[in-house]
């Protein structure tokens, strides 16, 4: 087992059982995947995400080979050996947003117009209509590196939700949180059609296509 699906295995069953969880110890674990996806080559990708990724790229390539990366090892729970979709359908369905001019800035409300598009996305990619809640894989994809939270208020506050350990309630979340949003250049990525659909790719035959 390599050092990073230690780590990733480590993070997934402390959340899958409910074990406490410092902010701290979680804040060292993601800064250490972060560590070690940023030294990945672009050769030893799999090919099933980025098949031409194996020669030396421009910068920008490479930068998308590292986001392919990220998606394809989102910290999710499993089930019967199943990657949770939740975390991956949310993406999609902001990236259909953005592909249909709804978001154009990189600020993702927790409002009507998103909570629609992940259960339309839910039921295109799933096939199921009973669809989950939407607001616990806006929260939790806080472990992901590139997503963040901009505070409607006191960021102290925001911490101690952190710290909490569980899942916020929607009404909590939205008093403290004005909006999240991703790393400048994974929403560039996004709003570029040919970027967008690799990472579409990514998220589907990882998180969907295993259902």
């Amino acid at each position: 087992m390599t050092d990073r699906e230690e780590l990733g295995t480590i993070l997934r069953l402390i959340k899958k059982h409910g074990l406490p969880l410092s902010p701290i110890l979680e804040y060292a674990i993601n800064e250490r995947l972060e560590q070690i996806d940023n030294s990945y080559d672009c050769e030893e990708l799999s090919e099933s995400i980025v098949s031409d990724c194996d020669a030396p790229k421009m910068e920008h390539k490479t930068q998308l080979c590292e986001y392919e990366t990220k998606f394809a090892n989102l910290s999710v729970s499993m089930a019967g050996g199943r990657k949770a979709p939740n975390k991956a359908v949310l993406l999609l369905a902001i990236m259909k947003l953005i592909e249909d001019g709804q978001i154009v800035k990189n600020e993702i409300l927790l409002d009507q117009k998103i909570t629609v598009a992940f259960a339309e996305q839910w039921i295109v990619q799933m096939g199921r209509y009973k669809v989950p809640s939407l607001w616990k894989p806006y929260y939790h994809l806080k472990s992901d590196m590139f997503w963040h939270f901009k505070p409607s208020g006191n960021e102290n506050q925001l911490m101690e939700l952190f710290s909490y350990g569980g899942t916020a309630s929607i009404g909590k979340l939205r008093s403290l949180i004005k909006y999240a949003y991703l790393d400048a250049e994974l929403f560039d990525y996004m709003r570029d059609p040919d970027s967008r659909n690799r990472l579409r790719e990514v998220l589907i035959n990882t998180y969907v296509k295993n259902q």
